[in-house]
Protein backbone atom coordinates (compact mmCIF):
# COMPACT_ATOMS: atom_id res chain seq x y z
CA UNK A 1 0.00 0.00 0.00
CA UNK A 2 1.34 3.43 -0.85
CA UNK A 3 1.91 5.89 2.00
CA UNK A 4 1.14 9.60 1.82
CA UNK A 5 3.38 12.46 2.87
CA UNK A 6 2.20 14.88 5.58
CA UNK A 7 0.41 17.95 4.38
CA UNK A 8 -1.75 20.68 5.90
CA UNK A 9 -5.07 20.98 4.09
CA UNK A 10 -6.72 24.26 3.18
CA UNK A 11 -6.11 26.95 5.84
CA UNK A 12 -4.12 24.68 8.15
CA UNK A 13 -5.93 24.15 11.46
CA UNK A 14 -3.74 23.35 14.45
CA UNK A 15 -5.08 19.72 14.42
CA UNK A 16 -4.81 17.89 11.09
CA UNK A 17 -4.71 14.44 9.60
CA UNK A 18 -1.27 14.18 8.06
CA UNK A 19 -1.44 10.73 6.47
CA UNK A 20 -3.90 7.86 5.92
CA UNK A 21 -3.81 4.31 4.64
CA UNK A 22 -6.51 1.70 4.23
CA UNK A 23 -6.38 -2.08 3.89
CA UNK A 24 -9.02 -4.71 3.13
CA UNK A 25 -7.67 -7.81 4.84
CA UNK A 26 -10.36 -10.17 3.54
CA UNK A 27 -11.61 -9.09 0.10
CA UNK A 28 -14.22 -11.86 -0.16
CA UNK A 29 -16.93 -12.94 2.28
CA UNK A 30 -20.02 -15.11 2.24
CA UNK A 31 -23.21 -13.10 1.85
CA UNK A 32 -24.86 -14.71 4.88
CA UNK A 33 -25.19 -11.61 7.08
CA UNK A 34 -22.77 -12.98 9.71
CA UNK A 35 -19.30 -13.61 8.30
CA UNK A 36 -17.09 -10.54 8.38
CA UNK A 37 -14.28 -8.97 6.42
CA UNK A 38 -11.74 -7.14 8.55
CA UNK A 39 -10.55 -3.75 7.30
CA UNK A 40 -7.90 -1.52 8.87
CA UNK A 41 -7.83 2.26 8.77
CA UNK A 42 -4.46 3.85 9.49
CA UNK A 43 -4.45 7.51 10.53
CA UNK A 44 -1.64 9.85 11.50
CA UNK A 45 -2.86 12.98 13.29
CA UNK A 46 -0.82 16.05 14.17
CA UNK A 47 -1.38 19.01 16.42
CA UNK A 48 0.90 22.02 16.03
CA UNK A 49 3.12 19.85 13.80
CA UNK A 50 3.53 17.21 16.55
CA UNK A 51 2.23 13.65 16.23
CA UNK A 52 -0.79 12.98 18.47
CA UNK A 53 -3.05 9.99 19.02
CA UNK A 54 -6.70 10.12 18.08
CA UNK A 55 -9.04 10.83 20.97
CA UNK A 56 -11.77 8.36 21.86
CA UNK A 57 -14.38 10.52 20.10
CA UNK A 58 -12.21 10.81 17.00
CA UNK A 59 -11.80 7.02 16.83
CA UNK A 60 -15.54 6.63 17.33
CA UNK A 61 -16.19 9.08 14.49
CA UNK A 62 -14.66 6.79 11.88
CA UNK A 63 -17.22 5.52 9.39
CA UNK A 64 -16.93 3.28 6.37
CA UNK A 65 -18.35 4.72 3.16
CA UNK A 66 -18.99 3.66 -0.43
CA UNK A 67 -16.05 5.04 -2.39
CA UNK A 68 -18.21 5.31 -5.52
CA UNK A 69 -21.02 7.09 -3.62
CA UNK A 70 -19.11 8.73 -0.74
CA UNK A 71 -22.14 10.37 0.87
CA UNK A 72 -23.42 6.86 1.64
CA UNK A 73 -22.19 5.47 4.97
CA UNK A 74 -22.16 1.76 5.68
CA UNK A 75 -24.42 1.58 8.76
CA UNK A 76 -23.28 -0.14 11.93
CA UNK A 77 -25.37 -3.19 12.78
CA UNK A 78 -24.66 -5.71 15.53
CA UNK A 79 -26.63 -8.59 14.05
CA UNK A 80 -27.91 -9.88 10.74
CA UNK A 81 -31.29 -8.17 11.21
CA UNK A 82 -29.85 -4.65 11.49
CA UNK A 83 -29.84 -1.80 9.00
CA UNK A 84 -27.79 -2.20 5.84
CA UNK A 85 -26.62 -0.30 2.77
CA UNK A 86 -27.29 -2.34 -0.38
CA UNK A 87 -26.93 -5.45 1.79
CA UNK A 88 -23.78 -4.26 3.56
CA UNK A 89 -23.33 -3.35 7.22
CA UNK A 90 -20.39 -2.53 9.48
CA UNK A 91 -19.27 -3.56 12.95
CA UNK A 92 -16.60 -2.50 15.42
CA UNK A 93 -16.10 -5.93 16.97
CA UNK A 94 -15.50 -9.41 15.54
CA UNK A 95 -18.37 -11.88 15.71
CA UNK A 96 -16.23 -14.98 16.01
CA UNK A 97 -16.87 -16.56 12.62
CA UNK A 98 -14.02 -17.74 10.43
CA UNK A 99 -12.97 -15.49 7.57
CA UNK A 100 -13.62 -16.64 4.01
CA UNK A 101 -11.32 -19.62 3.28
CA UNK A 102 -10.11 -18.00 0.05
CA UNK A 103 -8.69 -15.04 2.00
CA UNK A 104 -7.14 -16.62 5.09
CA UNK A 105 -3.59 -16.19 3.81
CA UNK A 106 -4.20 -12.48 3.35
CA UNK A 107 -4.68 -11.71 7.05
CA UNK A 108 -1.92 -9.17 7.71
CA UNK A 109 -0.81 -7.27 10.77
CA UNK A 110 -0.91 -3.79 9.25
CA UNK A 111 -1.93 -1.93 6.11
CA UNK A 112 1.64 -2.05 4.84
CA UNK A 113 4.04 -4.43 6.50
CA UNK A 114 6.97 -3.26 4.37
CA UNK A 115 6.81 0.33 5.63
CA UNK A 116 7.80 1.19 9.22
CA UNK A 117 4.91 2.77 11.07
CA UNK A 118 5.33 6.27 12.45
CA UNK A 119 3.15 6.08 15.53
CA UNK A 120 -0.27 6.56 13.97
CA UNK A 121 -3.55 4.90 14.96
CA UNK A 122 -4.75 1.58 13.61
CA UNK A 123 -8.50 1.17 13.78
CA UNK A 124 -10.01 -2.22 12.96
CA UNK A 125 -13.51 -2.32 11.53
CA UNK A 126 -15.55 -5.12 10.00
CA UNK A 127 -18.14 -5.44 7.25
CA UNK A 128 -20.78 -8.06 6.56
CA UNK A 129 -22.86 -8.80 3.50
CA UNK A 130 -26.34 -10.29 3.37
CA UNK A 131 -28.36 -11.70 0.47
CA UNK A 132 -29.06 -8.17 -0.75
CA UNK A 133 -25.37 -7.51 -1.47
CA UNK A 134 -25.56 -8.24 -5.19
CA UNK A 135 -24.17 -6.63 -8.28
CA UNK A 136 -20.46 -7.03 -7.74
CA UNK A 137 -17.93 -5.75 -5.21
CA UNK A 138 -18.26 -2.78 -2.89
CA UNK A 139 -15.44 -0.24 -3.05
CA UNK A 140 -14.73 1.06 0.45
CA UNK A 141 -13.25 4.22 1.91
CA UNK A 142 -13.55 5.81 5.32
CA UNK A 143 -14.18 9.19 6.89
CA UNK A 144 -12.79 10.52 10.18
CA UNK A 145 -13.85 13.69 12.01
CA UNK A 146 -11.56 15.57 14.36
CA UNK A 147 -12.72 17.05 17.63
CA UNK A 148 -12.15 20.44 15.97
CA UNK A 149 -14.82 19.66 13.35
CA UNK A 150 -12.51 18.99 10.40
CA UNK A 151 -13.53 15.93 8.40
CA UNK A 152 -11.23 13.85 6.20
CA UNK A 153 -12.76 11.50 3.64
CA UNK A 154 -10.50 9.01 1.90
CA UNK A 155 -11.97 9.47 -1.53
CA UNK A 156 -9.75 12.55 -1.53
CA UNK A 157 -11.85 15.33 0.04
CA UNK A 158 -11.39 17.44 3.17
CA UNK A 159 -14.24 19.34 4.82
CA UNK A 160 -13.83 22.35 7.09
CA UNK A 161 -16.27 22.95 9.96
CA UNK A 162 -17.96 25.73 7.97
CA UNK A 163 -18.75 23.29 5.15
CA UNK A 164 -15.95 24.40 2.83
CA UNK A 165 -14.77 21.49 0.73
CA UNK A 166 -11.49 20.96 -1.06
CA UNK A 167 -10.05 17.97 -2.93
CA UNK A 168 -6.74 16.60 -1.70
CA UNK A 169 -5.39 13.52 -3.45
CA UNK A 170 -3.05 12.76 -0.56
CA UNK A 171 -6.12 11.52 1.30
CA UNK A 172 -7.36 9.32 -1.56
CA UNK A 173 -6.86 5.66 -0.65
CA UNK A 174 -8.07 4.53 -4.08
CA UNK A 175 -11.08 2.83 -5.60
CA UNK A 176 -9.40 -0.58 -5.47
CA UNK A 177 -10.24 -1.29 -1.81
CA UNK A 178 -12.97 -3.80 -2.62
CA UNK A 179 -14.97 -6.44 -0.77
CA UNK A 180 -16.82 -8.99 -2.87
CA UNK A 181 -19.84 -11.07 -1.75
CA UNK A 182 -19.77 -14.81 -2.35
CA UNK A 183 -22.72 -17.21 -2.39
CA UNK A 184 -22.84 -19.16 0.89
CA UNK A 185 -22.18 -22.89 0.58
CA UNK A 186 -25.04 -25.25 1.31
CA UNK A 187 -24.04 -28.78 2.22
CA UNK A 188 -25.94 -31.87 1.11
CA UNK A 189 -27.11 -34.92 2.98
CA UNK A 190 -23.94 -36.90 2.34
CA UNK A 191 -21.76 -34.21 3.92
CA UNK A 192 -23.42 -34.39 7.34
CA UNK A 193 -21.64 -37.03 9.40
CA UNK A 194 -22.90 -38.85 12.48
CA UNK A 195 -20.36 -40.54 14.75
CA UNK A 196 -21.70 -42.69 17.57
CA UNK A 197 -19.68 -43.59 20.65
CA UNK A 198 -21.34 -46.92 21.27
CA UNK A 199 -22.11 -48.79 24.44
CA UNK A 200 -21.08 -52.44 24.73
CA UNK A 201 -23.32 -54.82 22.82
CA UNK A 202 -24.62 -56.38 26.03
CA UNK A 203 -25.83 -53.12 27.54
CA UNK A 204 -29.60 -52.68 27.54
CA UNK A 205 -29.59 -49.38 29.41
CA UNK A 206 -27.10 -46.89 28.03
CA UNK A 207 -26.39 -43.24 27.27
CA UNK A 208 -24.48 -42.81 24.01
CA UNK A 209 -23.26 -39.60 22.44
CA UNK A 210 -23.61 -39.13 18.70
CA UNK A 211 -21.74 -36.18 17.21
CA UNK A 212 -22.93 -34.30 14.15
CA UNK A 213 -20.39 -32.55 11.94
CA UNK A 214 -19.98 -31.36 8.37
CA UNK A 215 -17.27 -32.89 6.20
CA UNK A 216 -16.25 -31.36 2.89
CA UNK A 217 -12.79 -32.80 2.42
CA UNK A 218 -12.16 -31.40 5.89
CA UNK A 219 -14.28 -30.92 8.99
CA UNK A 220 -16.37 -27.74 8.89
CA UNK A 221 -16.98 -26.70 12.47
CA UNK A 222 -20.45 -25.81 13.72
CA UNK A 223 -21.14 -22.69 15.79
CA UNK A 224 -24.80 -23.37 16.60
CA UNK A 225 -27.25 -26.26 16.29
CA UNK A 226 -30.94 -26.65 17.12
CA UNK A 227 -33.17 -29.71 16.81
CA UNK A 228 -36.91 -29.37 16.22
CA UNK A 229 -38.42 -31.07 18.12
CA UNK A 230 -35.69 -31.19 20.75
CA UNK A 231 -35.93 -34.96 21.00
CA UNK A 232 -37.67 -38.08 19.70
CA UNK A 233 -38.21 -41.69 20.77
CA UNK A 234 -38.07 -44.98 18.86
CA UNK A 235 -39.06 -48.58 19.46
CA UNK A 236 -37.73 -51.24 17.14
CA UNK A 237 -41.31 -52.27 16.37
CA UNK A 238 -44.88 -51.37 17.34
CA UNK A 239 -45.69 -54.53 19.27
CA UNK A 240 -47.50 -53.75 22.56
CA UNK A 241 -44.96 -55.80 24.50
CA UNK A 242 -41.94 -53.84 23.24
CA UNK A 243 -40.57 -51.67 26.02
CA UNK A 244 -36.87 -51.11 25.21
CA UNK A 245 -36.79 -47.89 23.17
CA UNK A 246 -34.17 -45.21 22.63
CA UNK A 247 -34.84 -41.51 23.01
CA UNK A 248 -32.76 -38.43 22.28
CA UNK A 249 -31.83 -34.95 23.46
CA UNK A 250 -29.21 -32.61 22.02
CA UNK A 251 -26.46 -30.20 23.02
CA UNK A 252 -25.10 -27.29 21.02
CA UNK A 253 -21.48 -27.26 19.84
CA UNK A 254 -19.16 -26.41 22.71
CA UNK A 255 -21.91 -26.70 25.35
CA UNK A 256 -22.75 -29.35 27.94
CA UNK A 257 -26.38 -28.31 28.46
CA UNK A 258 -28.72 -30.93 27.00
CA UNK A 259 -32.03 -29.82 25.51
CA UNK A 260 -34.88 -32.31 26.02
CA UNK A 261 -38.33 -32.71 24.52
CA UNK A 262 -40.72 -32.91 27.46
CA UNK A 263 -43.18 -34.90 25.33
CA UNK A 264 -40.71 -37.81 25.19
CA UNK A 265 -41.29 -40.47 27.91
CA UNK A 266 -38.11 -41.26 29.85
CA UNK A 267 -38.91 -44.22 32.13
CA UNK A 268 -37.50 -44.74 35.60
CA UNK A 269 -33.87 -43.98 34.82
CA UNK A 270 -32.72 -40.36 35.20
CA UNK A 271 -31.80 -38.36 32.15
CA UNK A 272 -28.05 -38.26 31.62
CA UNK A 273 -25.73 -35.27 31.74
CA UNK A 274 -22.98 -34.43 29.29
CA UNK A 275 -19.57 -34.50 30.96
CA UNK A 276 -17.60 -32.74 28.21
CA UNK A 277 -18.55 -30.38 25.42
CA UNK A 278 -17.74 -31.07 21.78
CA UNK A 279 -16.21 -27.95 20.23
CA UNK A 280 -17.33 -27.53 16.63
CA UNK A 281 -19.76 -30.45 16.71
CA UNK A 282 -23.35 -30.88 17.78
CA UNK A 283 -24.21 -33.73 20.14
CA UNK A 284 -27.23 -36.02 20.03
CA UNK A 285 -27.64 -37.83 23.34
CA UNK A 286 -29.00 -41.31 22.66
CA UNK A 287 -30.59 -43.00 25.67
CA UNK A 288 -31.45 -46.71 25.74
CA UNK A 289 -34.10 -47.78 28.24
CA UNK A 290 -35.99 -50.99 29.07
CA UNK A 291 -39.04 -49.75 30.99
CA UNK A 292 -41.06 -47.65 28.52
CA UNK A 293 -43.78 -49.89 26.99
CA UNK A 294 -44.88 -48.95 23.49
CA UNK A 295 -48.51 -49.70 24.34
CA UNK A 296 -48.58 -46.93 26.97
CA UNK A 297 -47.94 -44.12 24.44
CA UNK A 298 -50.50 -43.45 21.73
CA UNK A 299 -48.79 -40.65 19.85
CA UNK A 300 -45.17 -40.25 20.98
CA UNK A 301 -42.77 -37.94 19.08
CA UNK A 302 -41.18 -40.48 16.76
CA UNK A 303 -39.25 -38.03 14.60
CA UNK A 304 -37.61 -37.11 12.39
CA UNK A 305 -35.96 -34.03 13.90
CA UNK A 306 -35.19 -31.03 11.71
CA UNK A 307 -31.66 -29.85 12.51
CA UNK A 308 -30.77 -26.22 11.78
CA UNK A 309 -27.14 -25.17 12.09
CA UNK A 310 -24.83 -22.21 11.61
CA UNK A 311 -21.42 -23.29 10.42
CA UNK A 312 -18.08 -21.72 11.35
CA UNK A 313 -18.34 -19.30 8.41
CA UNK A 314 -21.76 -18.03 9.51
CA UNK A 315 -23.82 -19.86 6.87
CA UNK A 316 -27.14 -21.60 7.59
CA UNK A 317 -27.27 -25.37 7.12
CA UNK A 318 -30.18 -27.81 7.49
CA UNK A 319 -30.68 -31.54 7.59
CA UNK A 320 -32.98 -34.01 9.29
CA UNK A 321 -32.15 -36.92 11.58
CA UNK A 322 -34.27 -40.00 12.24
CA UNK A 323 -33.94 -43.51 13.59
CA UNK A 324 -33.04 -46.26 11.12
CA UNK A 325 -36.17 -48.43 10.71
CA UNK A 326 -35.77 -51.97 12.01
CA UNK A 327 -32.96 -51.08 14.41
CA UNK A 328 -33.06 -50.09 18.03
CA UNK A 329 -30.33 -47.50 18.40
CA UNK A 330 -29.12 -46.25 15.03
CA UNK A 331 -29.56 -42.73 13.70
CA UNK A 332 -29.27 -41.51 10.12
CA UNK A 333 -29.27 -38.22 8.24
CA UNK A 334 -32.15 -37.91 5.80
Amino acid sequence: MSRNKPTKPMLGPEWIIARVAFDIQHPMLYANGRQQSKVIAYIEAEKNAQRVKLTATERASIRLIDYMAPDAEIPFANDATGESYKGWSAQREPRGYLFHPATLTQDKASPDETTPMAGGDYVELFVTADAGAVGGPLSLAFVVTGDNGWRYRTDGYVFAPDGTTAPNQLFDTGRDKNVRPDTPLEYGRGQFQLEQRRHTDKAAIFNDTVTLSIQDGRVIALKHMQCTPAGMIHWIDNLPSTQNPCYTGYAEPGDTHIHWNEAVPTGGQPRPTLAAAEPGKGVIMLCGRIDIPRRDHVDPPLGPMIVTMIDAYGSDQTCSIEFVPGTRDELQVT
